[in-house]
């Protein structure tokens, strides 16, 4: 391919290489009987113009090697047989058909390279965009992957403050249960009450401030203890 080509031979250089060997190509045939084909040579001033990927040198190139052909051939002795000239015309419009195959031939082979060309840089556009995006989504993913472990924590704490409340509003509930039940102790204990009546309301209202525990009233009476309830 002439991509390959290109960096050993660059087109600065190819395009003076191509355009000597024209003129050499041409002097050549100049000073040469016509009966020589020297303008098949001209093929290789053309591949050499095909390698800087200009279409127009190579067409310029080709239209002036016709040219060159048919001038050479003017220039040159005319030959003393009539045959032999018509023999030499014709194998210089040979020559020129020859150019111009090589030449469509050069031109479709740029065509070609131009092509393979846009290919490689449209992929290589793609592929960096495909890296940007990929890139973009590993981004996406992460920042994903943390929103779930904060919003993981979150509801970590939310369940623990969750079970502290419910803890606390228990605490409350019995701390006001207990509050209720001394309220009612203390408004239900009033002069007109007997010894045994009030005792049996502290006994109920203890009861009632600690249930499940064993628990009980106890009186002294000079060395005795008496439980009152």
């Amino acid at each position: 391919p002439l991509r390959r080509i290109s960096p050993i031979f660059s087109p600065r250089l190819a395009t003076v290489s191509a355009v000597g060997g024209m003129v050499a190509v041409a002097t050549f045939d100049f000073f040469t009987p016509a009966s020589f084909i020297i303008a098949i040579l001209y093929g290789i001033p053309l591949s050499l113009a095909a390698i800087t990927r200009s279409r127009g040198l190579v067409i310029g190139l080709t239209i002036a090697a016709w040219l060159l052909t048919f001038v050479a051939y003017s220039l040159s002795p005319p030959a003393s047989d009539v045959g032999a000239a018509h023999v030499v015309l014709t194998n210089r419009g040979l020559t020129c058909i020859m150019l111009l195959a090589v030449a469509a031939a050069l031109l479709s082979w740029i065509n070609d390279e131009r092509l393979v060309e846009a290919q490689h840089v449209s992929l290589v556009d793609q592929n960096r965009e495909l890296e940007a995006i990929n890139d973009e989504l590993g981004q996406r993913e992460e920042e994903i992957v943390r929103q779930n472990e904060e919003l993981q924590s979150q509801t970590e704490e939310l369940e623990r403050q969750g079970e502290e409340l419910r803890v606390t509003n228990d605490e409350l509930a019995t701390r006001e249960k207990s509050l209720e039940q001394l309220l009612e102790l203390s408004r239900s204990l009033t002069a007109e009450l007997s010894r045994s009546d009030m005792l049996g309301r502290i006994c109920e209202a203890l009861g009632a401030l600690t249930p499940g525990l064993a628990s009980a009233v106890c009186e002294k009476r000079g060395d005795t203890v008496h439980v009152i309830c």
